[in-house]
């Protein structure tokens, strides 16, 4: 699933928790570092991350989660635990 499925299904999973509305933003970064030593190269470095946060909305009770994990499962599960921390927030 790329970073804007992951956004919209996550968003989804949301109201199906039972959030009145939520939000989320997505991130990608890929990263590559490279080092030279005496004119030649020493290392080459490569880095590539993306999550999803989830901002949710039950009444005027809010929360907010994050996931790493772009599979539909860890995403679902991310939604719940927000709405479910909303309820619990005072």
């Amino acid at each position: 699933m790329d970073i804007r499925q992951a956004v919209g299904f996550i968003l989804n999973e949301a109201k199906k928790a039972g959030a009145d509305s939520a939000e989320s933003l997505g991130v990608y970064s890929r990263a590559l570092s490279a080092s030279c030593r005496l004119q030649k190269t020493d290392s080459l470095e490569s880095e590539e991350s993306s999550g999803v946060d989830v901002r949710v909305f039950v009444g005027k009770r809010q929360a907010v989660a994050s996931c790493c994990i772009l599979e539909p499962e860890y995403l679902a599960k991310t939604a719940q635990t927000a709405v479910e921390t909303a309820k619990a927030t005072p």
